[in-house]
């Protein structure tokens, strides 16, 4: 039976090979050393990094090596508090920001007075 192509690249690492790979660039690369960039490296670009954690079988694999670069720069930021670390972070997701999320979940807020302003008043746009 003759197999179809149903089209695109076949991909350049299986599951096993690309574990393999992450673990030697983790094995080999000194832990204060790791970067997404360096995983990127390793697979060809940042873009096929990110195509591969979409995909069914890699997607653990990816997320688990940027997990570990993640800890390292957190745990440099709890060491030392620099702000490189801090600005990687930040691309990772987290905040340095309160944010408060004022709702009423469709309650009537008692106390507040809405005034118009009057016309010698000047609003700010």
């Amino acid at each position: 039976m003759n197999k179809i192509n149903l089209g695109g690249r076949p991909l350049k690492f299986t599951p096993i090979e690309l574990k393999d790979l992450l673990q030697k660039y983790l094995n080999d690369t000194p832990k204060d050393d790791w970067t997404v960039t360096g995983l990127a490296l390793l697979i060809g670009s940042r873009q096929l990094l990110d195509d591969y954690q979409k995909r069914k079988g890699y997607s653990g694999i990816i997320t688990e090596a940027k997990l570990l670069v993640e800890n390292g720069y957190e745990i440099d930021c709890k060491k030392h508090g620099r702000s490189g670390s801090i600005f990687v972070l930040k691309n990772f997701g987290w905040k340095d920001k309160n944010e408060t999320d004022i709702t009423t979940q469709g309650e009537r807020i008692e106390g507040f007075n809405f005034v118009k302003p009057t016309e010698n008043e000047k609003v700010e746009k």
